[in-house]
């Protein structure tokens, strides 16, 4: 098997720069969609559910306190 001779440093260099601009790049661009034209895919649903997704049987969620969550003894059942 033959040794392949390393790849040069600035080439190496090179190539870690244009990785890191075409993610910035892509960042940017979508940032710039949600912010200003709305369709950016971010914050398009929020805890009750997506505006286009219509549900006809939502779960109730009630969270207790944890003073609720201990156990009672026998004797001081009230």
């Amino acid at each position: 098997m033959r040794h392949r001779p390393p790849m040069p440093l600035w080439m190496q260099h090179l190539l870690a720069v244009s990785i890191a601009v075409a993610c910035g790049a892509l960042v940017a661009w979508r940032l710039w969609r949600t912010l200003r034209t709305g369709q950016g895919g971010a914050g398009n649903c929020c805890a009750r559910g997506c505006a286009g997704a219509k549900s006809s049987t939502t779960e109730r969620i009630v969270f207790l306190p944890a003073e609720m969550l201990t156990r009672r003894s026998a004797g001081r059942r009230t």
